[in-house]
């Protein structure tokens, strides 16, 4: 029992022993590594260190079971050969135990011991063998021995430290190099809206938005959708571009005129390179709208062109053609279903026709109208619009409707009448002649200036007869006063000559009335007489009293007055027919005032 106690002892000092110089010979193992280590840490990653400084922890880990199990493998074979020996009393083979040379009988000598006492006695003689066994324990065979250190030598530490030199490419970690970012950093037609058909300038601004890291061979491609956007240039390049700097680009962005209203979307596509000539690509966008182009239809315009009665004044109760002319104005459009209608504001203006129709109108082309205008008696002096309403269609079919008028200068007729008292058919020089006049407004308009002369040789009125204005369809009377000379006088008392033939005799005159109208423009009336001048007559004084066989002065008498009632009788009926007149336009002045 004490030897089997004691070599128990000696196999657990053995391994402390073993395990004490191979932690002396890791040791040393690592310190190596660390230092190999300590060289790439620079560069490798915690996480790299980390992993390298494990390992050799675990290979130790695993070569101290690896020796654990060595040395605990002759314990394990050798029980079941002592158990044999006494069966057989075979000794038990010492060539077979791995790494033990006398070890192996100095411990098999006690077994049989220990189980043989019963057959052999004798043998306790062996015992100081025993407790001279102390050669073994102070052997330092099992520690300075080479053979348990140098069989695990595969996977010795040293061996293991190899290993880290031969990965460490693979464990360093690679560098990281930000590539350059370049961007768009400004351009003008983002989120502007773009007529269809227009054309507009495009300034963008590209920036290396790397702090310390230069762009090179830049490459940008623009393109646009929808398909109707066009660019005036496609593709620009730059040689290189400094850490922040900015860059332009201009270019005209033109779009389609039949393109519809939609959102549009312009797109560059960069490709550079960085500074270890590594390819780089990016994409940049910028939105804008694209208005549909408004189709703006100009209405053709049809305006009268001439007429015949244009500038022209048109005298009440008369009947005048008209033809006039109207032209499309549109240069581009025709006209369709064209209605013309005639009118006039006045009910005295009357035209032959009322509407007109023509099918279509070409751009600039004429069309014209005729018939026959008739002004009433009735119709109002000045001027009164005559319209010309116009319905047509455009190309697109929609109505128009439109309006020319002309102005028609409309004038009443002046119509006077003048009436005077019998002139005597012999006048007596010397003497004064009251002859009563009166003047006839028989037209539908006033008349202005009224006033009566009277001019014939020999007679001299005393003053004329003014009457003044006169209002439609009234009359003016007045008194002239006359004085009788002779035939010879310039003027009344200023006659010189002295032959009787000459200064007395027949004398024709007229009697002149006149007036203006409204617009100024002066008319005249005459009638003519003749009477005989004779001289003067005497004074009853100095009458001769006719003989009595000579009564010849009272068939004069008689003759003359039997003309005298018959120029009277002439006279009246001539008033008479001027009293009617004026009657009869008295009447209608009434009724026309009236009729307002």
């Amino acid at each position: 029992m004490r030897d089997r106690g004691f070599r128990k002892m000696c196999i657990g000092l053995m391994i402390l022993l073993l395990c004490y110089y191979d932690k002396l010979e890791l040791g040393m193992s690592t310190v190596v590594i660390e230092a190999k280590a300590a060289e790439t840490a620079a560069r490798a990653e915690a996480v790299g260190a980390e992993k390298a400084a494990e390992e050799p922890e675990i290979k130790k880990g695993q070569i101290t079971v690896q020796m654990l199990e060595a040395t605990e493998e002759p314990k394990t074979t050798e029980e079941p050969k002592t158990a044999e020996e006494p069966e057989t009393g075979k000794e038990p083979e010492p060539e077979k135990e791995p790494g033990t040379t006398r070890k192996p009988e100095t411990t098999q000598g006690p077994e049989p011991t220990d189980e043989s006492e019963t057959t052999k006695e004798p043998e306790p003689t062996e015992e100081p063998e025993a407790t001279q066994k102390p050669e073994t324990t102070q052997k330092p065979e099992p520690t300075d021995r080479p053979e348990p250190t140098e069989e695990p030598e595969p996977t010795n530490p040293p061996q293991h430290t190899k290993e880290p030199e031969e990965s460490p490419p693979a464990m360093e970690p690679e560098e990281i190099v930000h590539k350059p970012k370049m961007i768009l950093t400004s351009c003008d037609i983002n989120g502007k809206r773009i007529k269809a058909g227009a054309e507009e300038p495009l300034n963008a601004a590209f920036q290396n938005c790397s702090a310390d890291s230069y762009i090179y061979n830049l490459k940008i491609s623009a393109s646009a959708e929808p398909s109707g956007i066009q660019l005036e240039n496609y593709s620009f390049y730059y040689r290189q571009i400094a850490p922040g700097e900015s860059i332009p680009l201009y270019t005209v962005v033109k779009t389609l005129s039949h393109m519809e209203g939609t959102g549009a979307y312009l797109y560059f596509n960069l490709e550079y390179e960085d500074e270890k000539g590594n390819a780089v690509s990016a994409r940049e966008m910028a939105a804008f709208s694209v208005l549909q182009e408004e189709t703006v239809l100009r209405q053709p315009k049809i305006l009268l062109e001439s007429c015949t009665l244009s500038h022209r004044k048109l005298t009440a109760g008369t009947e005048e053609p008209l033809e006039a002319v109207f032209k499309n104005h549109g240069k581009s459009q025709t006209i369709y279903n064209l209605k013309t209608t005639v009118s006039a504001e006045s009910p005295s203006i009357r035209f032959s026709g009322t509407s007109f129709y023509t099918a279509q109108v070409a751009p600039e082309g004429l069309v014209s109208l005729a018939g026959e205008l008739k002004i009433t008696a009735e119709a109002e002096r000045g001027t009164t619009p005559l319209y010309f309403d116009f319905e047509y269609e455009d190309e697109k079919g929609a109505v128009i409707t439109a309006r020319e008028t002309l102005m028609l200068t409309v004038e009443q007729p002046v119509e006077m009448d003048l009436e005077t008292g019998m002139i005597p058919g012999v006048l007596y020089a010397a003497d004064t002649l009251e002859l009563p006049v009166k003047a006839l407004n028989l037209s539908r308009t006033s008349v202005y200036n009224v006033r009566i002369l009277l001019s014939a040789p020999g007679l001299f009125p005393v003053n004329n007869v003014f009457i003044g204005n006169m209002e439609a369809g009234t009359e003016g009377t007045g008194t002239m006063s006359v004085y009788i000379g002779t035939r010879t006088m310039e003027a009344a008392g200023s006659g010189t000559s002295t032959d009787s033939q000459e200064k007395y005799g027949k004398t024709d005159g007229t009697i002149t009335l006149q007036y203006q109208d409204a617009d100024g423009r002066t008319y005249t009336l005459q009638q003519e007489f003749r009477t005989e001048i004779k001289k003067p007559r005497l004074m009853p004084s100095e009458t001769k009293v006719p003989e009595e066989g000579s009564p010849w002065w009272i068939s004069a008498s008689a003759v003359m007055i039997a003309a005298l009632a018959a120029l009277s009788m002439q006279l009246l009926s001539r008033l008479r027919r001027k009293n009617i007149l004026l009657e009869e336009a008295r009447k209608m002045v009434e009724e026309k005032q009236t009729g307002h």
